[in-house]
C-alpha cells in the first residue's frame, strides 16, 4: 500500500467517525428541541452527550466522547415530566433522524457529494430504524434501560 491509498483509508475512517457522530448529534438534538418545545416555563437545566467513552469536547452544555455509539439527552432533574412533554421529547429524537433522512434523500445530492450524501442518508435511517423499534437494551450496551419505540409504546399505554 502506498502513502496515497493510506492517507485516503485514514481519511475515510475519520469522515466515518465524524458522520457516526454527526448523526448521532441530530438525533440527541431532536429530543432536546422535544423537550423545549413542549416545556414553556420551568425547564430544569439539561445537556447532550454524543458518543461514549472518553470526552474529548465539552462545550457548554454539549459534551463530544470518543466512540461514536451512543448518545444521551439528559435532564438534571428526573422527576415525573408532564405526559405531553416526555412524549415530545421521546419522540422528538426518532423524527429528527427520520426527517434529515428524508432531506438527504430529497436534496442531499444537490448540496453535498452524492457518496458523502448517500452514507449520512444511511446512517440516519439506521438510527431512525434502530431507536424506533419497541426494544429492551441490555445492560452491557447501553445505560438506558429501552428504545425510544418502547417508551413511546409504554406512554402511549399508561395514563395521560
Amino acid at each position: 500500500m502506498d502513502l496515497q491509498s493510506l492517507l485516503k483509508a485514514i481519511a475515510g475512517v475519520l469522515a466515518a467517525w465524524g458522520l457516526l457522530l454527526l448523526t448521532i448529534l441530530i438525533h440527541e438534538t431532536g429530543h432536546m428541541l422535544g423537550y423545549v418545545l413542549c416545556v414553556r416555563e420551568k425547564a430544569v437545566p439539561w445537556r447532550l452527550e454524543v458518543g461514549s467513552g472518553r470526552q474529548l469536547l465539552k462545550i457548554g452544555r454539549l459534551r463530544i466522547r470518543l466512540i461514536p455509539f451512543g448518545g444521551l439527552f439528559w435532564l438534571d432533574d428526573l422527576s415525573e415530566l408532564p405526559w405531553k412533554t416526555a412524549f415530545c421529547m421521546t419522540a422528538g429524537g426518532p423524527v429528527a433522524s427520520l426527517l434529515t433522512a428524508a432531506l438527504l434523500l430529497a436534496f442531499g445530492g444537490s448540496v453535498f457529494s452524492d457518496s458523502l450524501c448517500r452514507w449520512l442518508f444511511y446512517c440516519n435511517l439506521s438510527q431512525f430504524i434502530g431507536t424506533a423499534i419497541p426494544l429492551s437494551y441490555p445492560s452491557w450496551m447501553s445505560s438506558i434501560p429501552e428504545s425510544d419505540g418502547k417508551r413511546l409504546l409504554r406512554l402511549l399505554k399508561g395514563p395521560r
